[in-house]
């Protein structure tokens, strides 16, 4: 089965915004939904045709170790990406959603994530993770990158990166779209921080 990520699924490809003509932008609410309908047909696709290859992560010695290494995650988010987890944290119960938010506050302290030398290899302990419970937006918003990770014993077995990076790049499509630019992404703590409008201490100006 081959995969395919057709602008069409996210309704922006005949556009002439992309053509250099901006359009009236889209709401976010509307780039929301759009987002939410990649995100659905991505976690399909890998789950129809690679998933079942990898190490179940309920059953490892070991669980939510890729989430928890502090040397391992580097996920990065967007603006738009950010905006749908802070909704889905908002839905939490009041003690679980202060708990995560002042995780996300201390990843982006502890780590230095908020270093004027931005690295794609700056990594952090992933404060979405929740002891017990496991990633708390693992069926919901799920970052595109973690969807896309698995433990694999053989690397024919990976999901290939372009779908990775050929979903980024709509998403990119759609932020422009929305706010007139795509964002550049950043750390997960501080996209949150940044753009996730859970808290205003820490807040740094867009």
């Amino acid at each position: 089965m081959k995969f395919e990520i057709e602008l069409k699924v996210v309704k922006l490809a005949k556009s002439s915004f992309f053509g250099g003509r901006c359009l009236k932008l889209i709401s976010q609410t509307k780039a929301l939904q759009k987002l939410e309908t990649l995100r659905a047909e991505f976690r399909g696709y890998i789950r129809a045709n690679f998933e079942h290859k990898a190490a179940d992560c309920i059953s490892c010695n070991d669980f939510g170790k890729c989430c928890k290494d502090k040397n391992f995650v580097n996920v990065r988010l967007t603006k738009l990406e950010a905006k749908a987890i802070a909704g889905e944290i908002t839905k939490l119960n009041p003690l679980q959603r202060d708990k995560v938010i002042s995780r996300i506050k201390l990843a982006a302290s502890k780590f230095r994530l908020f270093s004027d030398e931005d690295d794609f290899f700056q990594s952090f302990s992933c404060p979405l993770f929740e002891e017990n419970i496991g990633c708390l937006v693992h069926n919901g918003p799920k970052p595109f990158a973690c969807i896309h990770h698995g433990c694999y014993e053989k690397a024919e077995d990976l999901p290939p990166e372009k779908i990775l990076d050929d979903s980024e790049k709509i998403i990119a499509r759609i932020e422009r779209f929305t706010y007139g630019k795509s964002s550049a992404s950043l750390p997960l703590p501080v996209a949150l921080v940044k753009w996730g409008e859970l808290f205003s201490v820490g807040r740094r100006p867009e």
